[in-house]
């Protein structure tokens, strides 16, 4: 057990040895234990939130949100009719309300207009949405890769990542750090959800983890990411890179 606070933790059974996760290549200092700490917290926080509530598929998403804009437009209309109504109330001097309390209500009536409007171009925007392709899920995971990765850098971790031809996989320091962290927090991960957030194989999440160092290393150089500019996507390239003789620099 670490003596780090541990006031980030999702369940008072996680623990992580870090002996067995620090390894040769790096030393881990009590602030980069606590932040490991509380990236596994989120990570299955979102796998947890995943279990009990999934998220709705592609076109069920764009649906409810024609749904919502078709609610918001007959909103915003009958808010619309309301101020219209409540001016010629005023007009007509039918004494609706205390001199104090009218500016308060017109401004509630506003508010309530710009908040429909506003579900109203959410909504719209979102039943447009295309489907992400792959698995959005392993988006934290990504997420997580990335940050263990910043987190690794940032103690002096060094040593790069490389195609092991033989093995079919990646391989390198900063790739052994992350799936030692992996390893030992898959056990808290709902087994309901873990396929969703975890890759299956360990040569499934050395690949991811390179995809996303690969992507992250890009954006920093460039300023977005590798997956947007219309190339070969970052499995692909970090292969042919290898090939190459090139590897992904830490």
């Amino acid at each position: 057990m670490s003596d780090v606070a541990g006031h980030y933790r999702f369940s008072d059974e996680l623990s992580l040895d870090f002996d067995k996760i620090e390894g040769r290549e790096v030393s881990l200092d009590a602030a980069a234990k606590d932040r490991i700490y509380q990236l596994c917290d989120e990570f299955l926080g979102e796998a947890e939130s995943y279990f009990f509530a999934p998220p709705f598929g592609a076109e069920t998403s764009r649906y409810k949100a024609r749904v919502i804009f078709k609610k918001a437009v007959a909103a915003e209309r009958a808010l619309n009719e309301l101020s219209s109504c409540s001016y010629d109330a005023v007009l007509h001097n039918l004494n609706l309300f205390e001199p104090e309390e009218r500016n308060a209500y017109l401004f509630s009536l506003k508010r309530a207009t710009s908040l429909v409007r506003k579900i109203e171009q959410a909504a719209e925007k979102r039943s447009f949405a295309a489907h992400s392709a792959g698995r959005p899920e392993l988006r934290d995971f990504k997420h997580l890769v990335v940050e263990l990765y910043r987190t690794y850098l940032a103690c002096g971790g060094a040593g790069r990542i490389t195609w092991d031809k033989n093995r079919k996989r990646y391989k390198g320091y900063p790739v052994f750090f992350i799936l030692r962290v992996i390893d030992q927090l898959r056990p808290f991960v709902p087994l309901a959800t873990s396929k969703k957030f975890l890759p299956g194989r360990e040569s499934s999440i050395s690949r991811t983890t390179a995809e996303a160092i690969k992507d992250f290393e890009s954006e920093q150089k460039w300023g977005r990411k590798s997956a947007n500019n219309g190339r070969i996507s970052a499995f692909l390239e970090i292969r042919h890179l290898a090939r190459l003789g090139d590897t992904v620099g830490s």
